[in-house]
């Protein structure tokens, strides 16, 4: 990597978030560095590998430098739409699977999931599972707080329209959700 963290400014961070102690910690990896790449296209090909050197690195320093346990590691952040925008949605979970691989070759026992996406489309919901469902432990997508968009669905709805087209840990969500309702 031709740059490094700012081993400092993360401790800090994590320091100032004492009173979390005892909370599991999500860590969203949001997307790539400006200064690698801009954010508003996918990532370059030849700047992937930097990108996963830096995913590296941060498991590591937040692990070693900083002592600090990461529960879970959430993989993007609503990077779907400009994926899909370049016809590249199915490049953005290549991207995923690889953040994972390094991620667990530093901490084997990680949680990994994501993509945060922007609003629950089933569309990307799907696809990300028929990519990604078998290696992942969580989903994640955003609700706001204003008129659902086109083709949204519950929650509730969508797990359920994928529960069966998947293989991995979606019984473990389900019975989160039906814990919780």
């Amino acid at each position: 990597t031709t740059r490094w963290w700012d081993v400092e400014k993360i401790r800090s961070s994590f320091l100032a978030a004492e009173a979390y102690e005892d909370a599991n910690v999500m860590f969203n990896i949001v997307w790539w560095p400006a200064w690698l790449a801009s954010s508003s296209a996918p990532l370059p090909d030849e700047h992937r590998q930097e990108f996963l050197d830096l995913v590296k690195d941060l498991v590591i320093v937040l692990r070693d430098s900083v002592g600090f346990q990461v529960d879970y590691w959430e993989l993007t952040n609503e990077r779907e739409g400009v994926y899909e925008d370049a016809g590249k949605l199915e490049d953005l979970w290549f991207l995923i699977d690889d953040m994972i691989k390094v991620i667990k070759d530093v901490d084997p026992q990680a949680k990994v999931g994501g993509p945060a996406l922007t609003w629950p489309n089933p569309t990307w919901v799907e696809s990300f599972l028929d990519s990604l469902g078998h290696k992942v432990d969580f989903v994640t997508w955003h609700n706001y707080g204003s008129a659902p968009p086109p083709n949204s669905v519950s929650d509730l709805e969508l797990v359920n329209s994928v529960v069966n087209q998947i293989d991995g840990n979606i019984g473990n969500v389900m019975s989160a959700l039906s814990s919780r309702s």
